[in-house]
């Protein structure tokens, strides 16, 4: 019960802290790590990570908090990828193929010596993928088009940090701002005037 009550303190601090510009580790099981915090430009996320000690590659499940959207990324020093490039993924848990993905890849910006791969999961894969990184003891990614070996990662953690990832989103869900009126971004003292119709033979101001 503490253990929960550490995690969901760290959590609640790091998802409505106002000016967060970066991502922050608050619980870790296993391999994995669970993030929260804000995207370069912004953007609330959540996010579950694994990545080598020198961090010479990194994969992360993210969630975008603006559209809901949930993404994977796969870093690696060495990488050199153009903007836009489209890259053949394939990935599945344990011994089932979970599938073909359109990726695409980019260098990463505060680390020009990496590449990045990149894509969304799809709205209704998204069930089978949660519950696949949930349960799985290993995950793997297989790159067709290109000569980078196979990932093999371990799934120790998984489960824990997929809680603690949905609890995060379930705290971002819960924390953006109501209107009462309109789909306005921050709260409003009162409804702005419509622009009344110009009449034949006015003048403009």
């Amino acid at each position: 019960m503490r253990k929960a009550l550490l995690i969901g303190t760290a959590l609640a601090a790091l998802v409505t802290a106002p000016a967060l510009a970066e991502m922050r580790e608050y619980y870790r099981a296993g391999g994995w790590a669970s993030l929260a915090g804000t995207l370069n430009d912004g953007e609330p996320s959540c996010a579950m990570q694994a990545r080598a000690r020198d961090f010479s590659w990194s994969v992360m499940v993210k969630y975008y908090g603006n559209n809901g959207a949930i993404g994977v990324q796969l870093a690696k020093r060495g990488w050199r990828i153009p903007s836009g490039t489209n890259v053949q993924v394939e990935l599945g848990f344990d011994s089932t193929p979970f599938g073909d993905v359109a990726a695409y890849g980019r260098p990463v910006t505060r680390e020009p010596r990496m590449g990045l791969v990149q894509f969304t999961v799809a709205p209704d894969s998204l069930e089978s993928f949660l519950e696949g990184f949930r349960e799985a003891k290993k995950m793997w990614v297989t790159f067709p088009n290109g000569n980078e070996p196979a990932w093999v990662l371990d799934m120790t953690g998984s489960r824990e940090n997929s809680n603690a990832f949905a609890a995060c989103i379930l705290r971002l869900a819960n924390a953006r701002p109501t209107q009462p009126y309109g789909n306005q971004p921050t709260t409003q003292p009162y409804q702005a005037p419509r622009e009344q119709p110009r009449k034949p033979g006015d003048r403009a101001a």
